[in-house]
């Protein structure tokens, strides 16, 4: 059945001809505009209903054309990345303000405003606008592309996917926060890696990273104030090949240290005193140097 939120929105024709049949039965080419319309915004509402809180990916399976895509801030998303990343959403509700659908002959354009009760990749599901293209296939409409841009847009690749630093549209984000690029200043970071699930697995459990998985080629992660990404590589980051240095700042330099090894980090260079502060340098289960310092 119709949601209230999209109920709302549909002229009264256009609700009574899609509850008159109950499920969504698609209109004849030439029939009245208005029940087309009601049928699309029925058909796009199940899709995504049943992708997002059910994690069924079913009805978008069926309904999808061949080379379905996606695009997000981080890229272009493929049909079978889209349909293999649906464990990524763990949302109770979703709600779409605002539904509209312009029609261009066998082409309709679907937008509207995504809300969700939930999260993504652990973090909460943010409020995005969505542009959806259904294309008429004989007597079916068919979807064959959809664009999510959240309504504050996180930094290319940060964790979540789309959106998943974006601030609730009553809560602006501060200038300079994790949410605002900040002009001219280093905004993101990627190192090669070919095995993501292990460096995954030592980011999270030394330096409480969160990632969000892009299929086989990239994986994204946020610290909570720098984003980046791993994608696939069997080369290094190291200093001695000319690689700049990621450092870290930690406030127990010999427990960072510690945990670096044991969760399969191997030391580079031990603890050592400069100007300022101490520091060490590691690396990574890929081979990646990185260091850590402290002022205490």
């Amino acid at each position: 059945m119709i949601s209230r939120t999209i109920r709302a929105a549909l002229p009264a024709a256009a609700v009574l001809a899609v509850a008159a049949c109950g499920d969504p039965v698609s209109p004849e080419p030439g029939a009245d505009p208005e029940a087309t319309r009601a049928f699309l915004l029925e058909r796009n509402r199940e899709i995504l209903e049943a992708y997002v809180v059910a994690n069924d990916t079913a009805p978008l399976d069926a309904a999808a054309v061949d080379d379905y895509f996606v695009v997000t801030p981080i890229g272009m998303e493929s049909r079978s990345h889209v349909l293999a990343t649906v464990g990524n959403l763990d949302v109770t509700e979703l709600r779409i303000e605002g539904p509209e659908v312009r029609l261009h002959g066998d082409t309709a354009i679907l937008t509207g405003t995504l809300h969700g009760d939930g999260t993504l990749s652990g973090r909460p599901f943010p409020a995005m606008t969505h542009v959806t293209v259904f294309v008429r296939d004989g007597d079916d409409w068919r979807l064959a592309a959809r664009s999510l841009t959240p309504l504050f847009t996180a930094p290319p690749g940060a964790s979540g996917g789309p959106g998943s630093h974006a601030a609730p549209p009553d809560q602006p984000p501060e200038p300079g926060s994790p949410a605002m690029p900040t002009d001219r200043k280093i905004d993101y970071v990627e190192l090669p890696a070919i095995d993501f699930d292990a460096v995954q697995a030592f980011y999270e459990a030394v330096f409480g990273w969160s990632f969000t998985d892009y299929g086989p080629e990239y994986r994204s992660f946020t610290d909570g104030k720098l984003n980046g990404g791993f994608y696939r590589s069997d080369l290094q980051s190291r200093t001695d090949q000319g690689a700049a240095l990621v450092v870290f700042f930690a406030d127990d330099l010999e427990a960072t240290r510690d945990a670096v090894v044991a969760n399969g980090g191997r030391m580079e260079k031990d603890i050592f005193e400069f100007p300022g502060g101490r520091r060490f340098q590691f690396l990574d289960p890929h081979g990646n140097e990185l260091a850590v310092w402290s002022d205490r």
